[in-house]
């Protein structure tokens, strides 16, 4: 498995598709605009970041955040 990591890139969100429980991570919007598509996505923003700006609240379960 190939990888590709990006620093100093800022991310609008992480792309999610799928409904239900076939909800997966399909990579991320850059603040350019660009998406960039991926089948893994690592965040080095903290919880509050990652799950309250970068993952919209649809694809969340809220019970996992405490909600």
């Amino acid at each position: 498995m190939a990888a590709e990591i990006s620093v100093r890139t800022g991310v609008n969100r992480i792309l999610i598709e799928g409904h239900g429980s076939t909800k997966k991570v399909a990579g991320v919007q850059l603040e350019s605009g660009e998406q960039i598509l991926a089948p893994l996505v690592i965040s080095n923003a903290d919880p509050v970041v990652t799950y309250g700006k970068l993952v919209e609240p649809e694809h969340l379960i809220l019970s996992l955040i405490g909600i």
